[in-house]
């Protein structure tokens, strides 16, 4: 084999090895994203459900802030669907979203394939009693990022991210709580 190949080999391994070595850290989610409470609060007086958020958010290398959008028309008796974006304008498009919650009364999780037919998704803990569907990010005509759906109690959740690694992904399913407005 040609030295250089093996040098860029080498390198790739390595840095391939340094980035799953590299846990995603999480951040608190009220810091990062400026209008969460006052979006939270809104969900709350406009349907039955809890409204439910990560308190902690993998942080992403090139943001600093992140927006938050609830679809009015994504949003019902049954479920709403918490989109979080990379600028104000965004509206959860897929294309500029870095993260997206959807809680519904109704639904189980899916087995995702790829485009030749290999199953992606896997079952995962999420706690020694919770299990989930993990389905890595990949691409299928355009990139989808890593999800992870299950069922509890009520209700069915289904949280995906712009993240690197599942564990940063199982952190922030595991940091989900019910709203609480602060105190005054």
């Amino acid at each position: 084999m040609n030295p250089k190949k093996i040098q860029l080999t080498a390198l790739c391994l390595g840095l391939l090895a340094a980035n799953f070595a590299c846990a995603e850290k999480m951040l608190d989610s009220q810091k990062l994203i400026p209008n969460l409470n006052s979006a939270l609060t809104a969900l709350k007086a406009q349907t039955s459900l809890p409204a439910i958020f990560p308190t902690q958010i993998p942080k992403n290398p090139t943001l600093t802030t992140f927006y938050i959008y609830i679809d009015p028309t994504l949003l019902s008796s049954t479920g709403y669907t918490i989109s979080i974006d990379s600028t104000s304008t965004c509206k959860g498009a897929h294309y500029c979203q870095v993260g997206a919650l959807t809680i519904n009364t109704t639904g189980q999780p899916q087995i995702y394939k790829d485009m030749n037919g290999n199953v992606l998704t896997k079952t995962i803990n999420l706690t020694p009693t919770q299990q989930a569907s993990y389905t890595p990010g990949h691409a299928m005509g355009d990139y989808w990022a890593p999800m992870l759906e299950w069922r509890q109690g009520a209700y069915f959740y289904h949280l995906n991210w712009q993240v690197r690694d599942q564990k940063a992904l199982v952190n922030t399913a595991l940091s989900l709580k019910p709203y609480a407005a602060p105190l005054k």
